[in-house]
């Protein structure tokens, strides 16, 4: 059964338990006559019989009902292992005869029933007991991976929570040198710093209100409406009794963004985002609709991680999907969070 033990050693292993019982099966029974009848044919033909029957039972067991309950294994070695016990019965018998070999008859034919019995029940025993011990293994190489994943995980955060704070630093020091009398200069370096201060501050917190996203996201689109001039104009069709509500952090801006970058980047003569969010029922429905006044080269495959991760985002914390829908001149997306 080279699919239960992969590997050389534990195929040797395997083969030595069979060697072990079919040993002392030998041993046993030649002792009786102080070794004048050498059972060692019978040895050989019991076990022999015993490992054929036994690739059925277990392919039943580790492969078929693998992810079963225990009952429901246990319930199925109680029904295996009579029909184990009289397949190999009639069999020995059957084959014994046929070549000559002796085997127990009358009230002696117990013990042929006993030992086939006790000796499915050790060998799956031990089958169980490594696929325990191999379970095992592989949770504590998992939570291994798990912990290291975490030290990883808590090291990037750390530096992500440095690297803002630079940015941030260097933002306002930058501020300070502009004279005052560039003022558009001054207010777009100050719009830049409140996205990063945003940014830190949400980085511990699980939710923020749906006004604080929605601010965020109109610095953000001021920014890039100072990038593209009148290519992008931005319409709010946002439901003002919805704000106090808390929704995931940045939950709108990869979306923002993959609207501008695979949408209004992509135009010539640039386009609208609408964003609406609205409430259905006990859902808040976000919808974010960009069109174009051309047809923007616009990949219907993937349209990048941004996307991708909130898809992630949605379906972690409450089960919901994302739709996206591309045409020629407009591509949106929505989804919905439960209030």
């Amino acid at each position: 059964m080279p699919s239960l033990f992969p590997g050389n050693k534990r195929l040797m292993i395997l083969f030595a338990f069979y060697v072990l019982f079919g040993g002392m099966y030998w041993i046993a029974n030649s002792y009786q006559t102080n070794f004048e009848y050498n059972f060692w044919r019978e040895a050989i033909l019991d076990y022999a019989l015993k490992a054929l029957l036994t690739i059925p039972v277990w392919w039943l067991i580790f492969k078929v009902l693998k992810k079963s309950t225990p009952l429901l294994r246990l319930l199925a070695h109680m029904l295996l292992c009579p029909l184990y016990v009289i397949v190999w019965f009639i069999l020995y018998r059957v084959v014994a005869q046929s070549i000559g070999l002796a085997y127990l008859q009358g009230y002696g034919a117990v013990w042929d029933i006993y030992i086939p019995t006790l000796f499915y029940f050790i060998q799956f025993g031990f089958f169980h007991a490594y696929e325990y011990w191999n379970n095992y293994q592989q949770q504590i190489f998992k939570e291994h991976e798990i912990i290291q994943s975490a030290r990883i995980a808590e090291i990037n955060t750390l530096k992500a929570q440095l690297e803002p704070h630079f940015l941030f630093n260097t933002l306002n020091s930058i501020n300070a040198t502009i004279a005052h009398d560039n003022e558009p200069a001054r207010e777009l370096i100050a719009k830049l710093a409140e996205n990063f201060r945003y940014v830190i501050s949400t980085g511990s917190k699980e939710y923020v209100t749906l006004k604080e996203d929605i601010d965020f996201i109109k610095n953000c689109l001021e920014l890039e409406q100072i990038r593209f001039n009148d290519r992008l104009k931005v319409t709010y069709n946002v439901d003002a009794n919805l704000m106090h509500h808390n929704v995931p952090p940045m939950i709108l801006q990869p979306l923002i963004e993959n609207a501008i970058k695979h949408g209004i980047a992509k135009s010539v003569e640039g386009g609208e985002i609408i964003i609406s969010i609205f409430k259905v029922e006990n859902n808040i429905v976000f919808d974010i609709t960009n069109t174009m006044e051309t047809a923007a080269i616009v990949d219907n495959k993937d349209t990048g991680i941004g996307l991708s991760n909130t898809k992630k985002r949605l379906a972690m914390l409450y089960g919901e999907e994302l739709s996206l829908n591309i045409g020629k001149y407009r591509a949106q997306v929505t989804f919905k969070i439960p209030i």
